[in-house]
């Protein structure tokens, strides 16, 4: 894939090139969300450590989508943090503790 050319040019040239408010820079168009950012609301999977899974609904972000709560299928509130390792959703209070998966489709 090819990259634009970028020009140089002095601070009195650059009146002429302006782009116009609604272009944006070819790196800024092309840049999106990297994972599905939590709503209040959502479904959600909590995958608990052993294997056994079971559907939650999401009932708090925060941190701009870093920290969410969860409330699973037996009524108990979980804590989640996005890890900056892995870009999943762990425990936000053990090592070893359930993981969250973002959308959960029922089958």
């Amino acid at each position: 894939m090819r990259h634009p050319t970028v020009w140089l040019m002095s601070a009195s040239n650059t009146s002429a090139f302006r782009r116009s408010s609604s272009e944006r820079p070819y790196h800024q168009a092309m840049l999106g969300p990297s994972r599905p950012y939590p709503r209040v609301g959502a479904p959600a999977r909590i995958k608990h450590f052993g294997g056994g899974s079971e559907p939650g609904t999401v009932v708090a972000v925060e941190e701009e989508g870093r920290r969410v709560s969860v409330r699973g299928e037996d009524g108990e509130l979980h804590e989640f943090v996005l890890s900056p390792k892995n870009a999943r959703f762990v425990s936000a209070g053990a090592a070893h503790g359930p993981l969250l998966e973002l959308p959960f489709e029922p089958s």
